[in-house]
């Protein structure tokens, strides 16, 4: 409608590279190895076509991905550590999985943009427990929070910070869509707008 806003942007802090802009999020489990075979068919020439037809074909593999997650509800009163922690309090929660589908996004979705940055949390999204590949496309086409959270095998926790580490040889992950180095493990810490990446 030629109407404009100011939209804050959440800001990626590495040792390795400059401050980035991160707005969709981090994918691990399906949407990691969907990303791994769209490169596979990039000789194709197809653009999102091949990346949508990578996730179908993961959807249909039903698979199972195991990671030692640690993460710092929001409503928690403890501060994220700056550094990847030694010791956990008991205050973190610890799952191994199974995941399905497991990704953290800083943004609330559907949701007014203007209202879609966090302050200090982000959403760790997951699926889980789903029997059919049907079960899987049905949550992720839910477009909004309220809908997401009433779905049987979806949850989203909001989160201050969270530690992942795979459990097996599934070292894949992307940002924003773009693959990254594959990691060993990997400590994520939001406040103030900015995520901190440890690994």
């Amino acid at each position: 409608e030629g109407k404009t806003c100011s939209l804050p942007i959440p800001m990626v802090s590495s040792s390795k590279i400059k401050p980035t802009p991160f707005m969709c999020g981090l994918s691990f489990a399906l949407l990691a190895s969907a990303f791994s075979t769209s490169e596979k068919l990039r000789w194709t020439g197809l653009r999102k076509s091949r990346y949508y037809a990578a996730i179908l074909y993961q959807i249909m593999q039903m698979r199972n991905y195991k990671y030692n997650l640690r993460y710092l509800p929001a409503n928690s009163k403890e501060r994220p550590p700056d550094s990847k922690p030694n010791q956990y309090s008991d205050e973190w929660v610890t799952e191994e999985g199974p995941f399905q589908w497991l990704g953290f996004s800083p943004l609330s979705f559907g949701v007014s943009r203007e209202d879609a940055i966090n302050e200090g949390w982000g959403y760790l999204m997951i699926i889980e427990n789903a029997r059919t590949p049907l079960g899987i496309i049905r949550t992720i086409l839910k477009p909004s929070l309220t809908q997401w959270e009433r779905m049987r095998h979806a949850r989203l926790e909001k989160v201050k910070a969270f530690f992942i580490e795979p459990v097996g040889p599934e070292k894949a992950w992307n940002m924003d869509g773009e693959k990254m180095e594959n990691f060993d493990d990997l400590y994520v810490w939001f406040s103030n707008q900015t995520a901190t990446f440890v690994g």
